[in-house]
């Protein structure tokens, strides 16, 4: 045995004694011995609570500051902070926790003047990303609605440490070329870095300062990665880059079953093939389930054994106490008429089961499936959080919809109709400040000037304001005879809205109701579809007050309630990863969505596989799920079929 493994064997009963509380297989896996390990730790192992252990274990022997802890999300460094600093603060403040990012740049905070870089750099959000992106375009003369797909891409291409150098040599598109150099070049003239770029930096910073590098290799003689499967080739190299010292100890936790993140760079195959990159690694098993009944563990088990790309495992043991639970446990897998019906019963179940008090979360596929919910919610007047994306309420075309209709009552609301000038870019926010202090002076409304003319010098201005009110005030009829539906979609087209957000494509909404739809960009289909479920919506009331009032409640509550009694989240199975809940409901379980459409390749499959295992198991007690027979899409009624892997996870629909 080596000197490195008598340390740690010194420290193994010691351990045990520790105040955290731990399971017997939890304490092997934590005290292991070994340099190198793999724990393929399954969903409700406790994996967190044997990361923080590992942490304790090795500050008896090991300065904290030798011990590096990546995380592959925010919430899960936030957690383990939270716990290890609970118990031992001023110690283990020394232990660098953090995201791959965080860590990055803290590294690059201390060493960037070495390629570069100011001290002072700073980390710029997606938002400011895209909006830099989006300057370049409009300054190139193009499509601005490819912002966000290209941003995407270049966030891709650093996720695989290209330079720009590298991609000069590649046979890559001419424009993509000269927008990301372009970017680049705004990025450094205004000091400012990217996601993308911090790793891609670190890179730099380890290839051109073999000194420095070699200080962070001696220095962090343990290494601990969480959520191994989800991390990316950038991530990958960070690591290996990190432990060539050769002495350095390596302790990964992960589940290839888990692996979600495929379109960011996530591989099966760095846990697959962990034992051919560390031959003499171990590798270890958490297969007690903490979280989830029997029964939702045996049927998210046969869903997953159907993947052929996954290392063994035998199916956990549920190690969960239900005796105090009020309602029926289990899983459950229902069929509906339609999806509106499905929606509908849902909500009835969650009513019913409110009283209760368990954590109840709603998971879907994509972000779209959260607005029916969300105005369910909305209309039965349950409390929710929507998980990681914007509320549809506060989407712009359901502003715009909304400031329509609330024009059409009183186009005197100088409020609304500053928000729509706004929304429908008529006009932008200084020459709509000085209008209005124009109007305030000549004691009118906005609307009242513009209809008489009181100001010559803006007469331009005034008559585009007098323009879209009375495009709006065509429709009042509509609203009187109950046509909301009708009165917003006549609106829409009149203002010449959807010409707008398609970038000249289309002009009319019916337009989008065709199989033209396709040729719009990721970012113009989802606004469309915003429009198009507001209009949906709206065919349900046929008067618009009670319309304005029921997505004027604010039953929208802050994400971190989450948990709280009586509130619902509703999130992407994606966006849930990590959480649990006492009960979850999967709806739209058919082929198309889950497996989504355009993942029909035999490895997408098995993504998809994993995607629907992932959101099974965020369930403790009651996994419902559910498809319907129909749905009604752009205003076409669609037939289902039942998704493939109700079958797989050898469920009977009732």
């Amino acid at each position: 045995m080596t000197s490195h493994h008598s340390e740690f064997a010194a420290t193994q009963s010691a351990h045990k004694q520790n105040s955290l509380i731990l399971h017997e297989e939890q304490i092997t896996v934590s005290t292991t011995t070994e340099r190198h390990v793999m724990v393929l730790a399954g969903p409700g192992t406790g994996k967190t609570s044997v990361i923080i252990a590992r942490i304790q274990f090795l500050v008896q022997s090991y300065n904290p500051h030798e011990i590096m802890v990546l995380t592959f999300s925010t919430r899960a460094m936030s957690e383990l902070k939270h716990r290890l600093y609970t118990a031992e603060r001023k110690l283990m403040e020394k232990v660098w926790i953090g995201t791959f990012h965080a860590i990055g740049v803290r590294i690059l905070k201390k060493h960037a003047s070495t390629i570069g870089l100011s001290h002072e750099f700073r980390v710029i959000s997606e938002k400011e990303s895209i909006h830099y992106i989006e300057e370049l375009l409009r300054r190139t003369k193009n499509n601005v609605g490819m912002a966000y797909k290209i941003y995407e891409d270049i966030q891709r291409i650093k996720d695989k440490l290209y330079s720009t150098e590298e991609l000069e040599s590649q046979d890559t598109n001419a424009e993509f070329l000269f927008i990301y150099q372009e970017y680049q070049n705004v990025l450094k003239l205004k000091n400012l870095v990217d996601f993308g770029d911090i790793l891609l930096y670190v890179k730099q910073l380890f290839i051109e300062n073999k000194e420095i590098l070699q200080l962070l290799q001696k220095q962090f003689s343990h290494v601990i990665v969480d959520e191994y499967q989800d991390i990316n080739f950038a991530q990958y190299y960070f690591i290996m880059t990190l432990l060539q010292k050769g002495t350095n100890s390596l302790f990964c936790v992960g589940d290839d079953d888990q692996t979600i993140y495929t379109w960011r760079g996530a591989n099966t195959e760095r846990i697959t093939t962990f034992k051919d990159n560390f031959p003499l690694s171990q590798t270890l098993y958490l297969s007690n389930n903490y979280r989830s009944n029997n029964d939702i563990i045996y049927h998210a088990f046969k869903l997953i054994s159907h993947n052929s790309d996954r290392c063994w495992k035998e199916m956990q043991k549920s190690s969960i106490d239900e005796s105090d639970v009020k309602f029926s446990t289990g899983t459950t897998i229902k069929c509906y008429e339609s999806d509106i019906i499905e929606v509908s019963h849902i909500t009835t179940q969650i009513t019913e089961l409110l009283p209760y008090g368990g954590s109840i979360a709603i998971l879907v596929r994509n972000n779209e499936h959260i607005i029916p919910f969300e105005y369910s919610m909305r209309y039965n007047d349950i409390q929710y959080v929507i998980g990681n994306t914007r509320s549809f309420i506060e989407r712009e075309e359901v502003q715009l919809a909304l400031n329509i209709l609330k024009l059409s009552i009183d186009p005197h609301a100088d409020h609304n109709l500053k928000e729509l000038l706004l929304l429908t870019h008529t006009l932008n926010i200084t020459q709509i400040n000085a209008l209005l202090k124009i109007a305030a002076q000549s004691s009118c409304s906005l609307y009242e000037l513009a209809c008489n003319k009181l100001h010559s010098r803006t007469s331009s201005k005034l008559q585009a304001v007098k323009e879209i009110i009375d495009n709006i005030s065509k429709n009042a009829s509509l609203i009187e005879d109950g046509k909301i539906s009708d009165a917003i979609s006549d609106s829409i087209n009149n203002i010449g809205y959807v010409k707008t957000i398609t970038k000249g494509k289309f002009e009319k909404l019916e337009d989008l109701y065709s199989d033209s739809f396709t040729v719009l960009s990721e970012h113009e289909n989802e606004k469309a579809r915003n429009l198009i479920s507001i209009i949906e919506i709206a065919a349900q009331y046929k008067k618009a007050t009670p319309l304005i009032e029921r997505f004027s409640r604010n039953n929208h509550t802050d994400a971190q309630k989450s948990h709280e009694k009586h509130t619902v989240y509703l999130s992407t199975i994606h966006s849930s990863k990590g959480m649990e809940f006492d009960i979850v409901f999967i709806p739209f379980v058919e082929e198309g969505n889950l497996p989504y459409c355009k993942n029909y390749q035999s490895e997408n499959i098995e993504d998809e596989r994993r995607l629907l295992y992932v959101g099974m198991t965020r369930a403790r007690h009651k996994l419902c799920m559910s498809h319907s027979k129909c749905k009604l899409r752009s205003g076409k009624q669609i037939h289902n079929t039942p998704s493939r892997f109700i079958a797989e996870a050898e469920l009977t629909t009732e």
